[in-house]
This record gives C-alpha cells, structure tokens and sequence, in this order.
C-alpha cells in the first residue's frame, strides 16, 4: 500500500472521479474540517468477488496533504485499494488551490537547490 503525498488540495475544487472495469471504485460522502486541516471521502471498492467500503483520509502535515486509508478501517490491501488512493491523489493534486505555505511557527523544507 503506497501512500500518496501531495502540495495541493483545494476541498472547493475536490472532485475524484469514477473508475470502471475489471476494478471498480465510485466516491461517496466526504467531510472536511478546516480547523484540523483534515478531509474524508469514502470509496466503495468492487474487484473479483470482493467489495470494500473504506474511508480515505487527507490529512495536511507539515508542508504536504498525505492520502491514506483512515485510522481504523478494516482493509484488505488490494489493487482496488490502491486504485482509489491514486485517484483521490489525482483529484488532490489537480485542486486549484495554492501550496501550503508554513505558518509561523514551520520553516520551510530546505532544499540544496532551495526552498520550496
């Protein structure tokens, strides 16, 4: 299970998109809380003779927003799976918003080629 890490995430502009074929994962509810800087969105996954409904966790730590199955939730780690973690990413990285930028107290990642 590969998590997905990204600069962007816009929950406005959010907008995964269906996938259909030999796996098959569709978006449900989705939740986000602006204080803790954290969005859910449930995804049902179908694939040979299994289905799987999980929630997908966005979560911002420092300067990225991490995709990952949420805390708790009873997976078997498949294709499928992984599938709806690319396709949240996906949507994540295409959201219109800005970077994170640090607040106050973070510095930025420091890079040999510089900040970024």
């Amino acid at each position: 299970m590969k998590t997905r890490r990204t600069k962007h995430f816009d929950p406005e502009d959010f907008k995964p998109t269906k996938f259909g074929g030999e796996i098959s994962v569709d978006f449900k509810d989705r939740l986000y809380d602006p204080k803790r800087a954290v969005g859910m969105i449930r995804a049902v996954v179908g694939e040979d003779n299994l289905v799987q409904e999980f929630w997908v966790e966005i979560v911002k730590k420092k300067h990225l927003w991490h995709i990952r199955p949420a805390k708790g939730c009873g997976i078997v780690p498949t294709a499928g799976i992984q599938k709806a973690l690319d396709l949240v990413y996906d949507a994540a990285d295409r959201s219109t918003t800005l970077p994170i930028q640090p607040t106050k107290n973070e510095s930025p990642i420091q890079s040999p080629h510089g900040n970024f």
